[in-house]
C-alpha cells in the first residue's frame, strides 16, 4: 500500500508573555487526506522556587540538633524546657527535673521584660545571657531574639533556640542532658518594677529522656 504524501501544516506561533510560568513546545501537524492529525502539546512549567531554610547544628558534647525557629511564633509551638523557671532577684542556682521524649523537637527560652523600650534597653546592655547544653554554648547563628510589646503593655525581649534529635542509651534506659540557662548582670538593674542584684543567676535543667 502507498501512503499519501505528508502535506505540513504551519507549526503554530508562540506568544511572548512577561510572566514566565510555562513554555510550550510545538510540534509538527500533518493531514492524510480528509483526516487530520493534531499531536497534543505538553506545556513545560518553570519550576517552583525552593527556599533554604536555617541550618542546623549538631553539638558534639550532645549530639543534640540545635536550629533557630524562624519565627518566633514557630518556636513557640513547641514544649519549652524552662517553661517553669522562677524570677529569683538575687543570685542563684536552680535545679529542675524535666522529662522528655525521643526525637520529639522541644524548645527552649527566656525572656525579659521592662516598663518600656528605653528601660528595656538599659537593662539589656547589661545583661549576658548564655544556653549551655551539657557544658556547651549554643552560638548565636542559632538562636533567634525578638523584641515586642506584651498583653500587658511591657517592653519584652525574647530568645530561643529548637532542640532535637534526643535519645535514649543504647539499652533504652534514661539518658540525661544537662541543659543551663546562665544569666550574668554587671550592674544591678530595674525593670521598673523590680530590682535585680549583680552576678550570676543559673538555672540547670536536667533533661530525662525515656521510651513512650
Amino acid at each position: 500500500m502507498t501512503l499519501p504524501d505528508w502535506t505540513p501544516i504551519a507549526s503554530p506561533t508562540t506568544i511572548s508573555s512577561d510572566t514566565p510560568t510555562e513554555t510550550e513546545t510545538p510540534t509538527a501537524t500533518a493531514t492524510y487526506p480528509g483526516v487530520l492529525l493534531t499531536f497534543t502539546i505538553t506545556p513545560s512549567l518553570t519550576p517552583t522556587p525552593t527556599f533554604t531554610s536555617i541550618p542546623t547544628a549538631t553539638l558534639s558534647k550532645s549530639q543534640l540538633i540545635i536550629q533557630s525557629p524562624v519565627t518566633l511564633s514557630e518556636g513557640q509551638k513547641y514544649d519549652n524546657i524552662s517553661a517553669n523557671m522562677s524570677d529569683p532577684k538575687v543570685p542563684t542556682i536552680e535545679r529542675y527535673n524535666v522529662p522528655a521524649l525521643p526525637l520529639v523537637t522541644r524548645s527552649l527560652t527566656y525572656s525579659w521584660c521592662a516598663k518600656d523600650e528605653t528601660t528595656l534597653q538599659d537593662n539589656w546592655k547589661h545583661t549576658t545571657l548564655q544556653f549551655l547544653i551539657n557544658d556547651q554554648e549554643v552560638q548565636p547563628d542559632q538562636l533567634l531574639e525578638v523584641e515586642y510589646k506584651n498583653a500587658s503593655g511591657l517592653a519584652c525581649v525574647e530568645r530561643i533556640t529548637l532542640i532535637s534529635d534526643w535519645q535514649t542509651n543504647k539499652d533504652y534506659s534514661i539518658k540525661e542532658y544537662t541543659i543551663e540557662i546562665k544569666r550574668t548582670f554587671d550592674a544591678a538593674v530595674n525593670d521598673g518594677i523590680n530590682t535585680y542584684a549583680l552576678r550570676i543567676y543559673d538555672w540547670i535543667f536536667d533533661v530525662h529522656v525515656f521510651l513512650y
